[in-house]
């Protein structure tokens, strides 16, 4: 699909995929620092290798979020 896409084009990806992203050293390639959760869940194992694998990142971590308590 992203070969589509041309080299100055960008390509968003959107979707509430339920995919929690944690802080492992595994995703730190496509993630930030300021995710909202310590380990990663399946679905967001899916989404980091996702984007791993077509050279994206995991926007929502890198923007700092409001803590919910």
């Amino acid at each position: 699909m992203q070969e589509k896409v041309p080299k100055h084009g960008l390509l968003i990806i959107l979707g509430d995929c339920n995919a929690k992203i944690g802080r492992e050293k595994a995703y730190q390639k496509v993630t930030s620092k300021h995710t909202l959760h310590d380990t990663t869940n399946g679905n967001g194992e899916l989404v980091c290798e996702y984007a791993t694998g077509n050279d994206m990142v995991v926007a929502s971590t890198f923007f700092q979020h409001k803590k919910n308590t």
